[in-house]
């Protein structure tokens, strides 16, 4: 298996792995519906193993099944906002910033407080039950701290001993932990370094200059690879922090996308879509125009596929299948309201509304599929 972090916190966090969907043709049609009370900026639907659960909206966690969910489905009963762990067992944290780690997707247990808003503080578990928080200096809001590259405070805690390890001050928001460092945004976005666990002192920094680090992407058998503001892809090697690849994709002005366990990385802009091999030096696997129908691609919120194909959404609320090569893009769900989320779970594809509903569809509209 090759060693693949990513900064997406519905992989991150609950380790969905090798997503299966059924391949048919669609639109599919709804098995059943629900509405549920949701924060248009905030709920998702995340994986955690065979599972699914909706998150950070203001009822709490909602574990969902075939059926749909119930009053006894409702978790912790208050707003939880799920957040990455590279240890596999979940962060959840919720508004008075206090954070919970979910383990064996039981009742949260309580394990620090940030003595912050939950909406101003990032908490990323780290292996041995330490937690790595971002959060913008006092009086600045995370809205700015976050949209428009200000500098914040990064400090490490250790929930055991009720202590704060480091804290250091300067980096960006965005940062990306490993099992043994975490990989940070320094200088306004024009550097990126490498920073020890144990004191947060910096192992290396390499500089990328203007326009700056738009996102640090995924760390891939090695190499940590990170997007730029220009609409280049780069490499560096994440033990030394030397350059190690340099990719300029001229059908993507913003390489944005979804890294899988292969270290395939698939970025869908608009209606254009790629697969980068990013195993092997980002070599270009395929690549395609999207056909007639979907609309601008909401790349960031996409899902690979067990069998190499993506699961994507665009503004218009249609879900689509792709596959890199093929111009046959299947038609999962009409376009008829914007979503916040989908995911694929129990066999079953679930789409979320900005109003709410929730809808668990199938090829055959029954729970046969």
């Amino acid at each position: 298996m090759i060693d693949v972090v990513t900064a997406r916190s519905d992989v991150l966090d609950f380790r969905a792995r090798d997503v299966d969907l059924p391949d048919a043709p669609g639109p599919w049609r709804p098995v059943w519906s629900t509405r549920l009370d949701v924060s248009p900026g905030l709920s998702r639907l995340h994986a955690f193993g065979a599972g699914l659960a909706l998150v950070d909206a203001p009822s709490g966690i909602v574990a969902l099944g075939s059926e749909p969910p119930g009053a006894e489905r409702v978790l912790a009963g208050e707003r939880l906002y799920a957040r990455p762990a590279v240890d596999g067992v979940p962060v959840l944290v919720d508004s008075r910033g206090v954070v919970h780690r979910w383990g064996a997707c039981g009742a949260p247990e309580r394990v620090w407080a940030s003595n912050l808003p939950g909406t101003e503080v990032d908490a990323i578990g780290l292996a041995g039950g330490q937690l790595l928080l971002q959060h913008p200096h006092r009086g600045l809001l995370r809205s700015v701290f976050g949209a428009f590259g200000a500098s914040g405070v990064t400090e490490l805690v250790d929930p055991a001993g009720a202590s704060v390890v480091w804290r250091r001050s300067g980096d960006r928001w965005g940062a990306l932990p490993s099992e043994d460092g975490v990989f940070a945004i320094l200088n306004k976005g024009r550097s990126v370094a490498r920073l020890r666990v144990r004191d947060g002192g910096e192992a290396w920094r390499h500089s990328v200059g203007e326009p700056g680090i738009r996102e640090l992407v995924a760390l891939v058998a090695g190499r940590l690879w990170l997007s730029t503001y220009g609409g280049e892809i780069l490499a560096v090697e994440a033990g030394t922090g030397a350059p190690a690849a340099r990719l300029r994709l001229p059908r993507h002005a913003v390489p944005t996308g979804v890294v899988d366990e292969r270290g395939y990385f698939h970025l869908c802009h608009g209606t254009r879509y790629t697969v980068l091999d990013l195993t092997a030096g980002g070599t270009q696997l395929a690549t395609a125009e999207l056909p007639a129908g979907p609309g601008q691609a909401v790349a960031s919120f996409a899902m690979p596929t067990g069998d190499g194909r993506l699961v994507f959404f665009d503004v218009k609320g249609g879900v689509f299948a792709a596959r890199a090569g093929s111009r046959d893009v299947a038609l999962l769900r009409q376009p008829t309201s914007p979503l916040l989320s989908c995911r694929v779970a129990h066999g079953l594809l679930y789409v979320l509304t900005r109003e709410g509903e929730l809808s668990a569809l199938s090829p055959s509209g029954s729970l046969e599929g």
